[in-house]
């Protein structure tokens, strides 16, 4: 045996090519360059009938395997065949031989257009098998008029399919399925128009009844809701009671029992899984990510891409949103690609593009023939067409119209706009009086239309006059007839809903305040935003804050720092934090810390309003600040003034520094606190950029991040990073949300 192994001798290169020659018929070579090293070493080789070039092993292809694409091919041929074959058995024993395929049309599947032949008319036509299959027959000779409902066919289905709560108005006429017709819902008198085939589907039921009992709390439905929950968590959760459950996507409020923290949710979601947000949040504060190793990645790359790709040497895996080089052992082409894009199932850009450039793709001939095979006659095309989605200029010979169109929006039914607009004008349009009538069999007297008013559709606002209150406002007619009433009594009903009488709000000051609060004799309690007089008990000092400010844990100014400053003190404070370069604008006056009050920049002369804490904090001129600030960081400082969340640009700490204090992008601040810290990351913090300085610059910027995150997780501040790819509001107000800021 040892002998035997001794003398065995490697194939060379010339004797594997003829094996190629000899079992390959000639039509297989190797590609230029490509050497052979041993049976399961690939090598890439073309195929000369088809051209394209394949990676197989010689072992492979002296065991038989050959080209991929052409094997695929030869699959699908021969399935394409044999379904033929058995739409052909199909047509000769379902009709006799009567529908037979146009001769050089093939069968592809079962949704793809085939063209038939009616022997006994001659008419040639496109039809789907499957819709052969399952009735469709040959459109010259079919009676449209065989299949046409009659009155009386309608009336019965419309009763079978309403138990009787519908009637139709004397005089309706049934045209067909798509016509509109008048009804009568029998348990609230209410009249409409519905379509016939819909109401028979179940839909279009009457809308004035499905909207009363959407305003009604249902309680059997939240026991039932109750039960359900109470039988999935337990004592874990308890549910609060409510007075406006309607059904699963109505709000209810929890209280989760293990932290005591009670929030709204939906009760739908609560039930597929949604849980305290609360504990989420320390939850996620606790939790450890383990870092994926190049190693695990270079694993996943082979399992994933089936052993046809794989990293390029020099590269090393970084994270998921870092680039990596990509080979394709197939075709040999290098690429990068983002490693979650690959996991996702982004492939070779390179076989893509050859595959895209190999479909078969549509002719003008083709897609002229499809355009007199759908309309016949009655349109033309005077453009060149290229593809489906460019567009082309067609002609409608009934009105002489010409207009571009996308070929596949003309396939799918898109016709003449000229015909169109001219049929919908010829329309019966509503009226105003026919409006006015509506809203009377709706409202009597209560609502009217204000006089001068025009109307013109469903949809264009119409100013309408609220007589019980005299309230006018502009509603659209489509939702005064679907139950939208006057805003200002909505309003005003919901304020009674939920306001408190002054005894509530007496028992709440007794609960906060630890009995050392009380409200004065002279105390009037409005709303929660209208301030009330109040007593320290201890000091005896009476202000008047707002109820809902005492609620939220402000107590007595005196004992808390003293008395807040005055008009002249902050004009002071101004003059000398600013350098004398900021002013307060005439006619303007201190109120308090957080009430905003304009000031001027005598240096560029803008005007703009902040509040005094912000000033005091170091926020200045914004307009001044802007300069330098990325088209991200000028979105963020807009969204902060909009919602008068004070914050601070810029902010450093003397002990989060590199070589010197390192600047936080934005600084977020509750009551002189800081709560959070934002950071927008351009491109250049995930990847090498050459404009900012490549791979240097790239290596600094991420150790400048990592010294920043480390000292916000030892101080406990969380670090909002909004990336330079992520939409800003939606990450901004996520983020704000969990330290209780909102947007």
């Amino acid at each position: 045996i040892g002998e035997r192994k001794m003398t065995r001798m490697k194939r060379t290169q010339e004797e594997y090519i003829s094996i190629l020659n000899e079992l390959g018929n000639n039509e297989y070579q190797l590609v230029d360059g490509e050497i052979y090293q041993g049976n399961n070493q690939k090598l890439q080789t073309i195929h000369k009938t088809c051209e394209r070039i394949t990676s197989i092993s010689p072992k492979r292809f002296m065991s038989g395997q050959r080209c991929l694409y052409c094997s695929k091919e030869e699959r699908m041929r021969k399935i394409h065949e044999e379904k033929h074959e058995e739409f052909k058995v199909f047509l000769q024993e379902s009709t006799d031989g009567e529908y037979t395929i146009l001769e050089g049309e093939m069968f592809i599947h079962a949704k793809h257009h085939l063209q038939l032949v009616h022997q006994t008319c001659g008419n040639v036509y496109r039809v789907r098998p499957d819709d052969f299959k399952k009735g469709s027959r040959c459109p010259k000779c079919r009676d449209r008029s065989a299949s046409k409902k009659s009155y009386e066919q309608f009336v019965q289905e419309f009763s079978d399919s309403c138990l009787g709560e519908y009637e139709l108005l004397d005089g309706q006429v049934y045209v067909n399925g798509k016509t509109p017709i008048q009804i009568r819902h029998k348990l609230c008198d209410y009249e409409y128009s519905i379509n016939p085939d819909s109401f028979l589907r179940g839909h279009l039921r009457c809308s004035q009844c499905k909207t009363n009992n959407k305003l009604t709390h249902n309680p059997e439905k939240f026991i039932q809701c109750k039960e359900r929950i109470m039988g999935l968590v337990g004592d874990e959760y308890s549910v609060l009671e409510s007075t406006d459950f309607m059904n699963l996507k109505s709000s209810i409020v929890m209280r989760h029992n293990t932290c005591g923290y009670e929030y709204s949710t939906v009760a739908d979601y609560f039930i597929k899984g949604s849980r305290c947000p609360n504990c989420l949040i320390d939850f996620r504060k606790k939790q450890v990510w383990k870092r994926k190793t190049h190693k695990e990645f270079s694993e996943e790359v082979l399992i994933m891409g089936e052993g046809n790709y794989e990293l390029v040497e020099e590269t090393v895996y970084i994270n998921n949103m870092t680039h990596v080089q990509m080979r394709h052992i197939t075709c040999g082409y290098e690429y990068l690609v983002l490693p979650s894009n690959f996991l996702k199932g982004r492939r070779c850009p390179n076989c893509n593009d050859l595959n895209r450039s190999r479909r078969n793709i549509k002719t003008h001939e083709i897609f002229v023939k499809e355009v007199r095979d759908a309309v016949q006659e009655e349109y033309s095309v005077l453009g060149t067409y290229i593809n489906t989605n460019t567009k082309v200029k067609m002609k409608h010979s009934l009105c002489g119209y010409e207009w571009d169109i996308i070929p596949a929006s003309f396939l799918l039914g898109t016709r003449c706009p000229s015909c169109a607009l001219k049929k919908r004008a010829s329309k019966k349009r509503k009226t105003l009086d026919t409006f006015k009538k509506e809203m009377y069999e709706l409202v009597q007297n209560e609502y009217k239309v204000k006089e001068g008013e025009v109307y013109i559709n469903n949809s264009s606002p119409i100013i309408v006059i609220h007589n019980v209150c005299k309230h006018e406002y502009s509603v659209r007619p489509g939702n005064f007839l679907r139950g939208r009433r006057c805003p200002a009594c909505s309003k005003k009903a919901r304020g009674e809903k939920t306001r408190k009488n002054v005894d509530e709000f007496k028992q709440q000051v007794l609960e906060y305040g630890n009995q050392e609060y009380e409200l004065t004799k002279n105390a009037v309690y409005i709303n929660t935003d209208t301030p009330i007089e109040m007593r320290h008990i201890i000091c005896g000092h009476v202000w008047s804050p707002y109820p809902a400010a005492f609620i939220r844990g402000s107590r007595c100014p005196n004992c808390n720092g003293g008395i807040k400053r005055t008009h002249d003190e902050f004009k002071q404070s101004v003059e000398d934090l600013g350098k004398g370069h900021y002013v307060i604008a005439p006619g303007e006056i201190y109120t308090n810390n957080h009430t905003h009050i304009a000031l001027i920049h005598t240096e560029c002369e803008t005007k703009y309003k902040t509040t005094p804490g912000n000033f005091l904090r170091g926020t200045r001129c914004p307009k001044c600040a802007f300069l330098g600030m990325s088209k991200g960081e000028r979105e963020i400082t807009d969204i902060f003034v909009e919602n008068n969340i004070d914050f601070i640009p810029q902010q450093t700490f003397e002990e989060c520094k590199h070589k010197r204090p390192l600047r936080f992008d934005f600084a977020v601040y509750v009551e002189g606190n800081v709560k959070a810290l934002v950071e927008y990351n351009g491109p250049q913090h995930y990847h090498e950029v050459d404009y900012f300085g490549g791979k240097e610059s790239f290596e600094l910027t991420q150790l400048r991040d990592n010294i920043k995150r480390t000292y916000c997780e030892k101080q406990g501040i969380p670090l909002i990073e909004i990336r330079y790819d992520e939409e800003i509001l939606p990450k901004l107000s996520e983020e704000l949300l969990k330290v209780n800021v909102s947007i």
